[in-house]
């Protein structure tokens, strides 16, 4: 394969030196380029060298097992055809035409077996170029799975957190009902067991008082004597007159 090797212009007479400067940058960077083509055709050279020196081996290797393994068939069929010569010399001398013909047709229907040869398929390392634009799709689609692989590592995460969130939402609904009621029952057992008992006598006076307005209430709306429920248009005055005509009758 013929590959363009010619040098670009580095420097032209006419030009300024800024122009003469700008073409020898890219002169360099020609020069590396080639020196980098130069060596990826030594390597493919010296693999496919290397390569056809393997196939080239193994192929005179199988050449001699082939060829050894005709020979030991050959000496074989040479002691065959020795024996069959010297029967023949028999036959021949008692002039045995069947026995001739039957030896014949036995030495026509010999069979033999020989190599074979078979396709076997087997590692082999090869070089394949992988052009600018195959190693830019390749770093694409490294980039576009890596990113998909750190959002897989990512999504449980932010999954769990949310639960932790969620759950510490519950817990510390939970710790306000268990502090506030906490703090009911401590500030309950705080106070002295005097304030107790005064506290508990306040609230039986209290019971007492309301029992007796309910006492009087009942005496002011139904007689004590003849337990008759006065009427609610009945005036106070007219109810204890009522009381006392019982009295008076007594």
């Amino acid at each position: 394969m013929n590959i363009n090797l010619n040098e670009p212009c580095r420097w032209l007479s006419d030009s300024t030196n800024a122009e003469n400067e700008i073409r020898l940058i890219f002169y360099n960077h020609w020069e590396k380029l080639k020196d980098r083509l130069m060596a990826g055709v030594s390597e493919i050279n010296a693999w496919r060298q290397r390569l056809l020196d393997e196939i080239n081996n193994y192929a005179n290797e199988q050449i001699r097992v082939l060829a050894e393994d005709y020979e030991r068939q050959r000496i074989s069929l040479d002691v065959k055809r020795e024996e069959n010569l010297d029967t023949t010399r028999a036959y021949c001398g008692i002039q045995s035409v069947v026995l001739f013909t039957e030896l014949r047709n036995a030495c026509q229907s010999i069979e033999f077996q020989v190599a074979q040869l078979e396709s076997i398929n087997t590692t082999l390392q090869v070089i394949k170029v992988i052009t600018i634009s195959e190693q830019i799709e390749r770093n694409k689609l490294e980039k576009i799975d890596t990113t998909k692989s750190d959002n897989d590592q990512n999504k449980p995460i932010i999954e769990h957190t949310n639960d932790i969130n969620d759950h510490t939402g519950e817990s510390r609904d939970q710790h306000i009902k268990l502090a506030s009621s906490i703090t009911i029952e401590t500030a309950s057992h705080s106070l002295t067991p005097e304030s107790s008992n005064i506290d508990s006598q306040a609230i039986n006076d209290s019971n007492k008082s309301t029992e007796n307005i309910l006492n009087s209430d009942d005496s002011i709306n139904k007689c004590p004597i003849c337990c008759m429920i006065f009427p609610i248009k009945m005036k106070h005055d007219d109810r204890s007159r009522h009381t006392n005509e019982h009295c008076t009758d007594d």
